[in-house]
């Protein structure tokens, strides 16, 4: 995996994760619960992560306090679903706009971010700003929640996690057009 990764300024392989978790859900067996165990298989992907390269997380809140006020304060349903995705101790950080944060993911001041599911009501969309052909142009990597959602996390938050990384196949993928 090292070799594979060596020179690659994001280390982030989504459809190798992918493909861990989905093989790990389909061998269970026993009364562990399946959301567990991924969280805690997670938190191990992420660690080695972390020690790879620079490993962090941006959070679109546009509705968000000002950074002058405590950090506990500012979180959200979707700050709390990539903080169950990404572990426990990844750096994170709440932005004011999808633009803003999509800025992030591209110059790499952020590995990855997480956006607010589309809705068609929106009066001006984030999702065109991934529609540039450049290299560095994030893609959608993933939603959320990938498996399972805590009760305490509320109903129907979803999200959707950007990253400028090549697409690999999973051979469960969906496509965003």
């Amino acid at each position: 995996v090292r070799e594979v990764k060596r020179g690659q300024s994001v280390k982030i392989r989504p459809a190798r994760e992918c493909s861990i978790l989905y093989r790990l859900m389909e061998r269970h067996k026993g009364p562990f619960p399946k959301r567990e165990l991924a969280r805690i298989w997670r938190e191990i992907i992420v660690a080695t992560l972390s020690f790879e390269g620079p490993f962090s997380i941006g959070v679109d809140m546009p509705d968000a306090p000002t950074s002058d006020e405590p950090r506990h304060d500012r979180r959200s349903g979707h700050w709390n679903m990539a903080r169950d995705q990404y572990g426990s101790f990844t750096p994170m950080r709440g932005y004011p706009s999808a633009g803003r944060l999509i800025d992030a993911v591209r110059t790499h001041e952020v590995t990855i971010g997480v956006l607010a599911m589309p809705e068609r009501s929106e009066d001006v969309p984030w999702w065109p700003l991934l529609a540039a052909q450049a290299k560095d142009t994030p893609r959608i990597i993933s939603r959320l929640p990938f498996i399972g959602v805590p009760e305490d996390r509320g109903p129907n938050i979803e999200a959707l996690v950007i990253c400028p990384v090549p697409s690999e196949p999973t051979g469960r993928d969906h496509t965003y057009l």
